[in-house]
């Protein structure tokens, strides 16, 4: 009996799944026949990306370059001779995500899932994915902590990427362009994640700066849109420079807001991950030289790789936007299960 890609990679044991994973842009090649043991039906992948609400700019954009994927890999020859076909469900809850991850993986009968940027979701599905032995490799949906402490064995999750890394670049870049900075506040989000970005910026920023003070940080509830009493309580403080580590559609919101009450008008800023939704940005609202950090991709980091210029390109003539650094977590955490 002929043993296929989902059999294979579960009894590979634990992986890792990293940002070095090769992307190929191959030419069309007819599909023919499969090797021998090879399925020839369809590879059967699940995608769950946000669609809709605050989460909508990073997860469409991640859904897109999957289409592109999966476009790219059925045009070179499929997967060991198979087409690529995907099926998709939309991040919501904690709860409808982990039912919708029991349809892919129960009656779609799909060999992996990738997706999810919610950590409460994460920490949900991560459960599920052991208890069903369904492989999925996460966009993003947790943190360090998050792992350790809801998910310490993990033999069918993979996660993409360090969710603290921008929080710790966007410490050093402050330290490095705004060195008269010594009193900093922030606005975060109420979870793990928002919590232990604001943690690990502050750590990072007293070391390279020492003379530096901290506020509180302000948290508020993930999809929260309005932030009137928050600008005020920011504007009270009286800080040198504000951190947030804001990452989709509220980052977009509370920048509109505060330029109404011209809170950056004597403040600098650092967003350590507003570049989940760099496109929705305008002059109009958006602070004079903010700091804008993105998490693991930029899609002007170089002109010297090919293959990112070549998938800005593809993306580009499709949407006429720029790709944002969730289309990096989608592409290669399916290019890895293809290699």
């Amino acid at each position: 009996m002929g043993t296929n890609r989902r059999d294979f990679m579960k009894s590979a044991g634990v992986g890792v799944v990293g940002a070095g994973a090769a992307m190929a842009w191959g030419g069309t090649t007819a599909f023919g026949a499969s090797p021998e043991g090879v399925p020839k039906e369809p590879v059967k992948i699940g995608v769950m990306a946000a669609q809709s609400g605050v989460m909508a700019v990073p997860g469409v954009a991640a859904l897109t370059a999957c289409r592109i994927w999966a476009e790219q890999v059925n045009k070179s020859g499929g997967i060991l001779g198979r087409t690529v076909e995907l099926k998709v469900e939309e991040e919501t809850g904690a709860k409808e995500t982990v039912e919708k991850f029991k349809k892919l993986t129960l009656q779609e009968k799909v060999e992996v899932v990738v997706g999810l940027m919610s950590t409460g979701n994460g920490q949900a599905v991560g459960q599920e994915a052991e208890a069903l032995k369904q492989l999925w490799l996460s966009w993003d949906a947790t943190t360090q902590k998050g792992v350790v402490e809801g998910q310490p064995v993990a033999n069918y999750s993979f996660r993409s990427v360090d969710n603290e890394l921008e929080a710790i670049a966007g410490a050093i870049l402050t330290a490095k362009l705004m060195p008269s900075v010594r009193k900093v506040a922030g606005i975060n989000n109420d979870y793990s994640y928002g919590r232990d970005c604001w943690e690990s910026y502050c750590r990072v920023l007293k070391m390279y700066n020492p003379n530096v003070s901290f506020e509180d940080s302000i948290y508020l509830k993930l999809g929260e849109t309005e932030f009137s009493a928050a600008i005020d309580a920011l504007a009270a403080k009286k800080p040198d420079l504000i951190m947030s580590s804001f990452w989709s559609g509220d980052t977009t919101i509370f920048l509109k807001q505060a330029a109404a009450k011209k809170l950056f008008q004597n403040i600098k800023g650092c967003f350590t991950t507003g570049g989940g939704v760099h496109d929705t940005l305008k002059k109009e609202f958006t602070p004079e030289g903010l700091i804008l950090g993105y998490n693991s991709m930029y899609f002007r980091w170089t002109d010297n790789w090919p293959m990112l210029n070549d998938f800005v390109k593809v993306y580009f003539e499709k949407t006429k936007t720029y790709p944002v650094y969730e289309c990096d977590h989608a592409w290669f955490t399916l290019q890895a299960y293809k290699a």
